[in-house]
């Protein structure tokens, strides 16, 4: 899986040796030779390279290292080029030859830690999805016959385990088997495994390891992981995957990624995110699954106001456009439900009202994003002569836009500051008694990316920015990440 210090770029610049210039939906290099960016068009795409960050290789000589001897000095990672490997002659990619996982001291402390920290079971799938659910058993049956998933879940547990105790001898070990499951998931996608347990959950947990591994985690991280998510949800081809009580809580994990990450790029949706929709037709009143198809809806509009706002200003038609579009905007915020203001933590029940807490801060952020390209499409009136007497209908829906990004900024940091209270307590307890921390650590881990998006808020007070700032980096320490996670969204 790749893991690059930067955003690698489209696929077609990669393969033309050009250099991306970033641009969504398309980097302008594409739209240039009037060809599409293809990204994970087909499965001869789902060839991953282990190309993960040096930056634990570089600080080696600098850190203190343990005595401890490191158990796998031996593992073979495979690195080649995607190019290469697409050009090779060969009908398959030879399994790795080293498949069983080597046993440390620290494995099992750290498989416990996370699966103690980072699952969470549920009894209505349907209603509730719980974080991860199933995982535990699903691994259990696994261990010792399914090297491609015991490698991808205990590279991330070593990963989150070595952060927590700031080990480097931990953190090796993970990149090690970071690299072994690049090469049997290699494998798998050879044999044309796409719709196997393994393979989603391993792409998933290589999606999680760049999150925990990356000394300055960001978005484009994982980008690449989430395209390739979206592909294996496409192959499996049906909406009852995500309410499979088996494999729905990890098919549900992996398409929130999937929505969430299309939102930050402004990419239209895929057919997996229809599937889901399909799935959630008799349950759109929850929280959970209204926030995701809100997130979708969202994600469409933008791109139409990426496509828009590509163009040359002309008048007529395009006049016409732009009032439709600023019309569709208005009628997609007016769907953002008033009684979200008044959801709080229950502490009686925190195990299920916290997730509420989370959905509607994604929605929050989601409805930011939103408000501001209505913004840029309100000053874009600006430059059609026709639309000159709507200027102050304009400015004040802009204004009335800009005070609204304002409030769901300050309602995402008000939550957020009643979930740390809360589980701040259960924390403190938690380690004073010896015992795991359990959801704590999910609530953390959710929080992050609507922080992300509230921070860049251009009209925070400085004295909001840091109070945001700080928020970050309790929430990000409390997990094991170094920095926190921020996604790059456009303001």
């Amino acid at each position: 899986m790749p893991g690059p210090e930067r955003s690698l770029g489209c696929y077609r610049c990669r393969s033309m040796k050009l250099k991306c210039d970033q641009e969504h939906p398309e980097c302008r290099r594409c739209q240039r030779v009037k060809v599409t960016c293809p990204g994970y068009r087909h499965e001869n795409d789902l060839i991953f390279v282990d190309v993960s960050n040096q930056i634990r290789e570089r600080g080696a000589a600098q850190r203190p290292r343990n005595s401890r001897k490191n158990t796998t000095e031996g593992t073979k990672i495979i690195a080649d080029s995607p190019r290469k490997q697409r050009d090779s002659s060969s009908p398959s990619i030879p399994p790795p030859t080293f498949t069983i996982l080597p046993r440390t001291d620290w494995n099992q402390h750290a498989l416990c830690r996370f699966m103690s920290e980072f699952t969470m079971e549920t009894h209505d799938l349907k209603t509730n999805p719980g974080f991860l659910h199933n995982l535990p058993q699903l691994y259990r049956e696994a261990s010792g016959r399914d090297p491609l998933l015991d490698h991808a879940v205990m590279t991330v547990s070593l990963a989150h385990h070595s952060n927590q105790l700031g080990s480097y001898d931990v953190a090796l070990q993970a990149r090690k088997l970071y690299g072994v499951s690049i090469s049997l998931l290699n494998h798998e996608l050879s044999e044309g495994n796409l719709q196997s347990e393994s393979t989603l959950i391993a792409v998933l947990f290589l999606n999680y390891y760049q999150v925990f591994s990356d000394e300055h985690p960001t978005s484009d991280v994982w980008s690449m992981h989430s395209d390739a998510l979206s592909m294996l949800l496409r192959s499996r081809g049906t909406a009852s995957q995500f309410l499979d009580p088996r494999v729905g809580g990890i098919t549900r994990a992996a398409v929130y990624i999937a929505v969430y990450r299309n939102l930050t790029r402004r990419i239209l949706p895929g057919p997996e995110v229809a599937l889901f929709e399909e799935s959630l037709d008799s349950y759109k009143e929850t929280t959970w699954g209204e926030a995701t198809i809100a997130l979708a809806n969202v994600t469409r509009l933008l791109c139409r106001c990426d496509d828009f706002l590509a163009s040359k200003p002309s008048e007529g038609r395009a006049s016409l456009a732009l009032l439709e579009l600023i019309s569709r905007f208005k009628d997609e915020d007016s769907r953002y439900p008033k009684w979200y203001g008044s959801v709080t933590l229950d502490p009686k029940r925190l195990e299920e009202s916290f997730f509420d807490v989370i959905w509607i801060n994604s929605r929050r952020a989601a409805r930011i994003t939103l408000l501001q390209s209505l913004v840029e499409l309100t000053l874009r009136t600006h430059l059609h002569s026709d639309l000159q007497h709507r200027l102050k209908e304009m400015s004040r829906l802009r204004h009335a836009a800009e005070d609204t990004i304002q409030a769901m900024a300050d309602g995402i940091s008000i939550s957020t500051t009643s979930l740390l209270a809360e589980f701040e307590g259960r924390r403190a307890k938690a380690c004073r008694d010896g015992e795991p921390i359990g959801c704590v650590a999910i609530a953390y881990f959710l929080s992050l990316a609507p922080l992300g998006v509230a921070i860049g808020v251009k009209t925070l007070s400085d004295e909001q920015r840091s109070y945001i700032a700080g928020q970050l980096a309790v929430v990000s320490s409390r997990i094991g990440l170094r920095r926190p996670l921020r996604e790059q969204w456009r303001k």
